[in-house]
């Protein structure tokens, strides 16, 4: 007896959420994670805010070529030194 798996897999409800969920979580530990290469990008970024102007962490992300890390932007602003960066010129969604 022979089982086909592809039509047995569409045939399961939930399954597109559940893969759809461990994306999110997969998103979310690798933008924990340190990177050089992002880190450097955000900074970039963030430092091209001028003066009397504020951007958000979804749109400093995106600016930087990583649209889906604003968490990632948020944990560069926590962790670096205070006087390296302006981070009082990035803001939550929510914020302006």
């Amino acid at each position: 007896m022979s089982i086909k798996w592809k039509s047995q897999r569409g045939s399961l409800p939930g399954l597109e959420q559940l893969s759809t969920e461990r994306a999110k979580r997969g998103l979310l530990r690798d933008a924990l994670r340190w990177n050089e290469q992002r880190d450097m990008a955000f900074r970039r970024m963030i430092l091209s805010i001028p003066p009397g102007k504020v951007s958000t962490y979804g749109s400093v992300a995106a600016a930087a070529g990583y649209p889906r890390y604003h968490r990632a932007v948020a944990r560069l602003l926590r962790t670096d030194p205070i006087a390296q960066l302006p981070w009082h010129r990035v803001v939550g969604v929510g914020e302006r």
